[in-house]
């Protein structure tokens, strides 16, 4: 059993809250919990269908954007990055579903940016999970001073959206079905109202559970 296990790493500890998402939580009672809610949550097939507009809308705007990218406004040739497209509209829409807003920033799209920090601090090389005795290693390099620095900044803008959540839950007697009759439940608003029969599922647990 204790070899089906993830392996713990020094990124996923610093990043997921002590690896409490699902894609690297030990196997046990905690896991069984938290992949129970995203699949009937989360991910059931209804879930995923209520964000149908939410996805045509994006995909409307991006190719409105192409498409008056290349009126002839000047001579020569247009030049278009679709890979910086479809990445913003990818983050616009993972950003939408999971928060219920893009969090734009003069800098960008914030979620967008931090997730990519993200997924190049995961696969960066770390002595400790490799060499343990060279774990302070880590420090010279700056590895730690980076996953600390991404871990604060995504721990910050979480705590602004889950707060935003829950002033907005509160202001009904029944949160659920207020958010439910204007269509705007997204997945931070299911992990908070989950927490009612869920009650080991800390804050901290929902933060690394959308990242």
């Amino acid at each position: 059993f204790i070899f089906a296990n993830r392996p713990s790493t020094t990124a996923a500890n610093a990043l997921f809250y002590g690896c409490t998402d699902i894609g690297f939580a030990p196997y046990g009672e905690y896991w069984r919990q938290v992949r129970k809610i995203c699949v009937l949550e989360l991910l059931s097939v209804k879930r995923v269908h209520s964000f149908k507009n939410l996805r045509q809308k994006e995909v409307d705007a991006l190719i409105k954007k192409i498409s008056s990218s290349c009126s002839p406004r000047e001579e020569g040739e247009i030049v278009i990055n679709l890979s910086k497209l479809l990445l913003t509209l990818t983050n616009n829409i993972v950003s939408r579903c999971a928060f219920g807003a893009k969090y734009e920033s003069v800098q960008g799209n914030k979620f967008g940016q931090l997730s990519r920090e993200v997924e190049e601090l995961l696969g960066a090389f770390s002595f400790a999970d490799y060499f343990p005795s060279l774990g302070w290693m880590d420090k010279v390099v700056g590895l730690s001073s980076k996953l600390q620095k991404v871990s604060q900044e995504f721990d910050a803008f979480f705590d602004q959206v889950i707060d935003e959540h829950l002033l907005r839950l509160s202001r009904s007697q029944d949160g659920h079905d207020r958010v439910e009759d204007n269509k705007q439940l997204d997945l931070t608003d299911i992990l908070l109202l989950s927490q009612k029969d869920n009650p080991d599922v800390s804050r901290n647990n929902i933060k690394a559970i959308i990242l």
